[in-house]
């Protein structure tokens, strides 16, 4: 399926195992009692042909193929519900002594801690029967800082948290205080909101094509759509689980079978490669695109240096021409161009 995002949402609710939550941490090796779940809304088309067999029409053969290829497209709103996926920060491992548990759970516990005494003012504390799951899973991962000069990777500790909105307030306690270990650490990539943070990683583009190989629907669906044009590997009984959302189409995805981003920049994330789908997007509607071309045939007749972009560009030739009628309005001597060089008329009379 090819869903095209339109916005991104999440919420906090009980992991379901058969839907792709994680149930248990794999590191305080405790069943969780609720996960963050993103919700992806936007639409998707399918092909389909909604003119009946034989049916006449008097339209030209062109415009003929462009009607029908409109008339065999047909869109559907569609919200995804995206599970096992965690907002998550790095924190720069200074001691190489300090394991990934250690750090998690002395982390948990000064968090714990700071928010139920009150000293984190700002923040309104968790209820009391979620204190105990504040981080999911911490890892040590190897990364090259960003800020400064590094010959070689460090490592980090990758902190994942059950609750987005508790990333804020664990940047305040590890950057701000010295609550934790009586010192302060270096956090990074905590300002990133956790939908962006899915974007980034699994390449989702706004009010762009994203690819899901395979989920569950919840039932049910529009009667002409086939679960095998969306890749939909099943689809579950009416209310198991209940819909959410007003959508046509409601399905479940599984984060692991999603293609996570193993690279800064991937094939075909270029201004010529969006061009190119510009293109093919007009050329499929049977619409000449002479003008997004620019009326150029070769690529000779694109090759121009800045000279030449700005002979061609109108902007300072209005400019000049509201600079004159302003003079003449003023009663003012006019300037007058002679050979890129700007001259009185008197000057012109002596020459």
């Amino acid at each position: 399926m090819n869903l095209y995002v339109v916005s991104i949402e999440y919420t906090l609710q009980r992991p379901d195992a058969a839907l792709g939550d994680a149930v248990m941490s794999p590191m305080f090796r405790r069943v969780s009692s609720r996960c963050p779940i993103l919700h992806i809304f936007g639409y998707t088309t399918t092909e389909g042909n909604d003119r009946a067999a034989g049916e006449k029409s008097d339209v030209p053969r062109e415009a003929a193929i462009s009607e029908s290829k409109l008339d065999s497209i047909q869109r559907y709103s569609v919200c995804a519900h995206i599970h096992g996926v965690y907002p998550y920060f790095f924190v720069q491992r200074s001691n190489s002594r300090i394991s990934a548990m250690q750090f998690g759970t002395q982390l948990e516990s000064v968090a714990m801690e700071a928010l139920s005494s009150g000293r984190n003012k700002s923040a309104a504390a968790p209820r009391p029967h979620d204190r105990q799951q504040l981080i999911h899973h911490v890892d040590v991962v190897w990364l090259l800082p960003f800020y400064g000069y590094h010959g070689k990777k460090q490592p980090f500790f990758k902190v994942y948290v059950v609750d987005p909105a508790m990333v804020s307030r664990f940047l305040h306690l590890l950057y701000c205080t010295k609550h934790m270990g009586g010192r302060q650490w270096l956090v990074y990539e905590a300002h990133s909101p956790f939908h962006f943070q899915f974007m980034a990683d699994y390449g989702a583009k706004g009010m762009g094509a994203f690819f899901i190989p395979s989920c569950t629907a919840r039932s049910k669906l529009p009667d002409s759509v086939q679960p095998e044009q969306l890749n939909i590997a099943a689809v579950r009984p009416e209310g198991e689980p209940a819909r959410l959302s007003c959508a046509q189409i409601e399905v479940d995805v599984s984060a692991s079978s999603l293609r996570f981003r193993d690279g800064a920049v991937q094939p075909g994330e270029n201004l010529l490669t969006a061009r190119r789908n510009v293109r093919q997007y007009f050329a499929d509607l049977g619409v000449d695109d002479a003008v997004l071309r620019g009326c150029t045939s070769g690529l000779l007749a694109r090759r121009f240096t800045v000279s030449d972009q700005q002979r061609c560009d109108l902007g300072p030739f209005c400019c000049v021409g509201a600079l004159m009628s302003l003079l003449k309005q003023n009663s003012q001597i006019p300037l007058l161009r002679n050979r890129r060089k700007w001259i009185a008329p008197s000057a012109l009379h002596n020459n």
